[in-house]
């Protein structure tokens, strides 16, 4: 009885994945992958890219900001001269 044990707990953990740095393992893995790990990366790499999105988009508006407030500083210093207008 303890074989039979022995056996099953063997086999389990034969069927586990387990985690490799060799690229020609990477494949093997992929194909071992269920849809709730498959699921699970995809979520992570959108969250991830919608992050990256976000800071990208906001460092651009910081800097359209930064260059509108210039434009506007630069026109306001601007003196021009000619007939007044009422």
């Amino acid at each position: 009885m303890d074989n039979a044990a022995g056996e099953v707990a063997s086999s389990q953990t034969n069927s586990l994945p387990t985690r490799s740095t060799s690229s020609s393992s990477s494949s093997s893995t992929l194909d071992n992958l269920t849809k709730g790990q498959a699921a699970n990366i995809i979520t992570r790499l959108q969250h991830g890219a919608k992050a990256h999105y976000d800071r990208k988009q906001k460092e651009r508006k910081r800097a359209y900001n930064v260059a509108v407030r210039t434009a506007e500083r630069v026109e306001r210093e601007t003196v021009r001269v000619g007939p007044l207008k009422c």
